[in-house]
């Protein structure tokens, strides 16, 4: 959080730090800053589309078809789009179809549409990410969105025409923008309060954690600062006429509000103002004498560079900070092995790529966010961003690089008892109750080699498996492996088979002894008689 609020010193100057605007499509409405990768995604109403801009090329470098419009008429109502830094997608909606849009941040790819109902107008996160707060004018009511499943978990009925909504990170509790009342929901999708009329008929409004107050646009000349716990009015700022786009800056501090066309200035100019939250007061008014039609603000995570949708021109125009000091920014690389070349991009604009292991910069005094990467796929930064504020002369970071590697997973089949093991390239792993295995490897090939329980053949038993920037998965089956085709004995029976012939043959020998004898017994003795008296003629 910023502690310094005493004037916009991480600001454009408005005497002219544009630094150039990027086509987009046809009717931008809104806009969304990824933290993760510097792109910025705009989407495109009259065109059904989101452009996706390179912060590095500052060009767009990808559209993505939104088909959940094609078909629509245009609609006069608001669309909203957020990053979501937990798991790096974006959330869309359109103003008109039924649905919350989910982009990979990644893939710059659709990754699905979560049915909602009615018209879903403006978007809020909660503050670890794991809900999105959805105000549904069309149906009334306010959809809890869990970004882990890109379900549904609850929805708060009957509210109103809701508009906009705001997540109060203090409170754990959502502000519902509801014709002129404002509903207060909790995390668990419950109402459990409502903060007086305001007498606002609110277009956008946003939590500040800076100061803990609820700010909330018209749409029409004004911006209040409310206190949430009681709903009084602590402050009220005349705007121009239909202001647009009310974003808070990330570091806290300051709001962003654009006025289309504001009075004093030539009806085919637009200007942003600068807002001081502390004070309610424009400390700034920035402009380029670009044509009318601003509509919506995004500003980057350290504050520094701005990004505004000009929805007359079909442009995004950039901005970044001046200041009358500045500071050295040194950027040291730790890992990397010799020949691997390394790049720092500051602000998510212009990579400065190294042959050395050091990286220096001379910056403004505020903060900036920074991007790192390398130019060998298998070598990867720890952090490849992060953001960092200073008001010393020096400042040096140190950048730790490590080998990519990727699993190579062995599934087995087949083994309900017993270890079974596998070696890849050298090394070797083995399970008793598990049936994966898995090592971790550059890019390359390896040759494996899979031996199992006494009784189960492997299949394959052997083989190469090739990794080229994915994980790569092996199936493995065991089956019951075959009888040997040798009739023979093993040599260690033959010992035993001898030893009971011996046996047999001496037991039969004595039996053949013993009967010879007892015959040989019987005939030495008389076996018949004669009368007493008579003798034998």
């Amino acid at each position: 959080m910023r502690t310094n609020v005493s004037g916009p010193t991480n600001v454009a100057d408005p005497a002219g730090l544009a630094v150039g605007s990027v086509s987009t499509g046809y009717l931008p409405d809104s806009i969304a800053y990824d933290g993760a990768t510097g792109d910025v995604f705009v989407e495109n109403e009259g065109s059904s589309n989101v452009s996706v801009i390179s912060p590095f090329t500052e060009q767009v470098v990808g559209s993505i078809s939104l088909p959940s419009m094609e078909g629509y008429p245009l609609t006069p109502y608001a669309v909203s789009i957020v990053w979501d830094p937990g798991n790096g997608d974006l959330y869309l909606t359109d103003g008109l179809t039924p649905d919350v849009t989910v982009i990979s941040g990644t893939t710059d790819t659709i990754v699905t549409a979560i049915p909602i109902g009615g018209m879903p107008d403006d978007l809020a996160l909660s503050t670890n990410f794991t809900e999105l707060f959805v105000a549904n004018g069309g149906s009334g009511s306010v959809a809890i969105i869990d970004t882990a499943t890109n379900s549904v978990s609850a929805t708060v009925s009957d509210l109103g025409w809701t508009s906009a909504i705001a997540f109060d990170s203090a409170t754990d509790e959502a502000y519902a923008l509801a014709n002129f009342s404002t509903p207060i929901i909790s995390s668990q999708g419950r109402l459990v309060g409502s903060l007086p009329p305001s007498g606002v008929l609110g277009s956008r409004m946003s939590y500040d954690a800076s100061d803990g107050d609820l700010l909330l646009m018209d749409g029409f000349s004004k911006l209040e600062a409310i206190d949430p716990s009681n709903g009084n009015v602590n402050a009220t700022l005349p705007l121009c006429e239909y202001p647009e786009g009310l974003t808070l800056a990330p570091g806290g501090g300051f709001a962003y509000v654009v006025c289309p066309s504001p009075a004093g200035y030539a009806a085919s100019y637009g200007v942003l103002d600068v807002i001081s939250v502390t004070t309610l007061a424009i400390t700034e008014t920035l402009n380029s004498g670009l044509s009318a039609g601003y509509s919506a603000v995004a500003v980057s995570p350290s504050d520094t560079s701005i990004y505004v949708v000009n929805s007359g021109s079909g442009t995004v125009t950039y901005f970044t900070p001046s200041s009358s000091t500045s500071i050295v920014v040194q950027f040291d690389s730790v890992g990397l092995p010799g020949g691997v070349g390394w790049g720092v991009a500051l602000d998510g604009w212009t990579w400065q790529d190294s042959g050395t292991g050091s990286l220096s910069f001379t910056l403004a005094d505020n903060a900036s966010a920074y991007l790192v990467r390398s130019s060998d796929a298998d070598w990867s930064p720890e952090v490849p961003s992060g953001h960092f504020e200073t008001n010393q002369s020096e400042l040096s970071l140190t950048v730790d690089f490590a080998p990519e590697l990727y699993a190579v997973t062995f599934q087995e089949t087949g083994v309900s008892i017993g270890a079974w093991s596998v070696s890849l390239g050298g090394a070797s792993e083995i399970s008793y109750f598990g049936n994966s295995l898995t090592f971790y490897e550059f890019n390359g090939s390896y040759g494996y080699s899979i031996s199992g329980p006494s009784g189960l053949a492997a299949t394959p038993a052997g083989g190469v498996v090739n990794v080229s920037g994915a994980p790569v998965s092996q199936s493995v089956i065991f089956t019951p492996a075959g009888p040997t085709s040798s009739t023979a004995p093993s040599g260690t029976a033959w010992p035993w088979i001898a030893l009971g012939l011996g046996v047999a043959i001496a037991i039969l020998l004595t039996v053949v002894y013993a009967i010879r004898r007892r015959r040989r017994s019987r005939l030495a003795s008389p076996t018949s008689s004669t009368p007493y008296g008579r003798t034998k003629q």
